[in-house]
């Protein structure tokens, strides 16, 4: 059941993208004014990682990320058994995962669109986000969780 999550992660990032580049592309500027000033909706393509990193690296990135994929999806059919909330938050960061690498090998880059003028930041997409959310509910629930599940570092030979 936790599957559908990843399934609509990706489907909302692929319906939205869609749009981007059927529609949003061939408006002026390829922009549109949401909030003016605050939010805009901008298409953008990305060749690389989070700022342009390893720009123009696409087979490294492309088989980096298929590895993550397959080390994450392989952890979660693993641990059924574990809480919701960091099995929900791996589920949700695996569909924001295939949804940026879906775009990287069909079109050679990913899709981005969505722009915050209120200060500068990074041009993202649903993917992203779906990334950044997942993560951050992960790292959150091991915060809140930490007495739970004690460190206990391996003893020294």
């Amino acid at each position: 059941m936790m599957f559908l999550i990843a399934c609509m992660a990706f489907a909302a990032d692929r319906a939205v993208k869609y749009w981007a580049h059927a529609y949003l592309r061939a408006m002026p500027g390829a922009e549109y004014e949401l909030l003016p000033g605050i939010f805009h909706l901008r298409y953008a393509t990305n060749d690389g990682v989070s700022f342009g990193l390893l720009s123009g690296r696409l087979e490294l990135l492309a088989m980096i990320q298929i590895f993550l994929c397959a080390a994450l999806l392989i952890t979660l059919l693993k641990k059924r058994s574990a809480p919701w909330l960091p099995r929900a938050a791996g589920w949700v960061t695996l569909g924001g995962a295939l949804g940026n690498l879906y775009d990287r090998v069909m079109y050679g880059f990913v899709i981005d669109l969505f722009e915050i003028r209120l200060f500068r930041f990074a041009i993202f997409n649903v993917a992203d986000v779906c990334l950044c959310a997942g993560i951050g509910a992960f790292a959150l629930w091991l915060l809140l969780h930490k007495a739970d599940y004690p460190y206990e570092p391996a003893a020294r030979q």
